[in-house]
């Protein structure tokens, strides 16, 4: 695996990683908040519940 250092390419994949640092926060916060509505649907039903 040859690595061709020019600064297109080098752009190319800081965009690169910009995009996949992006999604891997978008990932993260989605999880987050997933957790966030499950402990909150929880809470709710077992406020309703009692």
């Amino acid at each position: 695996m040859t690595i061709v250092v020019s600064p297109m390419i080098k752009g190319e994949s800081q965009f690169l990683l910009f995009c996949y640092f992006f999604i891997f926060i978008l990932e993260m916060v989605k999880q987050f908040l997933a957790i966030y509505w499950i402990i909150l649907g929880i809470y709710i039903l077992a406020f309703c519940w009692t």
